[in-house]
């Protein structure tokens, strides 16, 4: 079952399957390295959730909750 990035929790291995964003907000993600495929970690919540850190590799990024909604995937197990 395919959840949203926003609905992962703090520590979870996620496995990105689906991005529907377009335009800048896709062409942002794919410069932070953000594409299908990829696996990442859920770092923090920061401010309720409005903001979400995520390791990819070496490098953690700071995403929006509106960018995270549009991020589909599945938590690994």
């Amino acid at each position: 079952m395919l959840i949203t990035l926003s609905e992962a929790y703090v520590g979870n291995h996620f496995q990105i399957k689906h991005i529907e964003a377009t335009g800048q907000h896709e062409q942002r993600l794919y410069r932070l390295g953000i594409e299908v495929n990829t696996t990442l970690v859920l770092i923090r919540k920061i401010n309720a959730g409005q903001m979400i850190a995520v390791q990819i590799g070496e490098k953690t990024v700071a995403l929006q909750k509106e960018e995270t909604d549009q991020i589909y995937g599945e938590v690994l197990g």
